[in-house]
């Protein structure tokens, strides 16, 4: 639990993340998965696999795109690594944990990203008072290049 706290103060993310509970919900996903381990560990390597088993039908190994890609816990890093020249992990926010472990690969990059492009509009409508939906505009994760190729082969 103190390491769940102190891990809350050290992370660094916009104050929307911190505020709409992304943060909490991740360090959170890190503590279930360390009771859970060993029940977890079929479906962590069923994803695992998949991912891998995309990744080998790829003919270009460019760049590997992985939406959504947390804790790191089912993206077989260090395989994806090896077969591609960049690999992009995208999500809202990253632990010190993750932090270090791209550190120590240099054709690996972190990319903040909202997928749905929502949060941070959402949170400055609420705290202006505002309850309506804001507009929606297309998801970012579309602005990246090449994405498409890679999620449709």
């Amino acid at each position: 639990m103190l390491f769940d706290f102190y891990t809350n103060l050290i992370t660094s993310c916009p104050q929307y993340v911190r505020h709409m509970g992304y943060l909490y919900e991740i360090i959170a996903m890190r503590s279930r998965h360390r009771r859970n381990q060993a029940s977890w560990m079929p479906h962590l390597l069923k994803k695992r696999r998949l991912i891998l088993s995309a990744a080998k039908r790829r003919q270009k190994r460019n760049k590997v795109v992985i939406l959504g890609s947390g804790l790191l816990l089912d993206v077989p890093l260090l395989d994806l690594t090896s077969m591609f020249r960049e690999v992009v992990l995208a999500d809202i926010v990253f632990l010190p944990e993750i932090r270090r472990t791209v550190k120590r690969n240099v054709n690996v990059t972190l990319l903040h990203l909202d997928m749905t492009n929502l949060a941070q509009k959402l949170y400055e409508n609420v705290r202006h008072g505002m309850r309506e939906l804001p507009e929606t505009a297309p998801p970012r994760f579309m602005l990246l290049t090449k994405i498409s190729a890679w999620l449709y082969p």
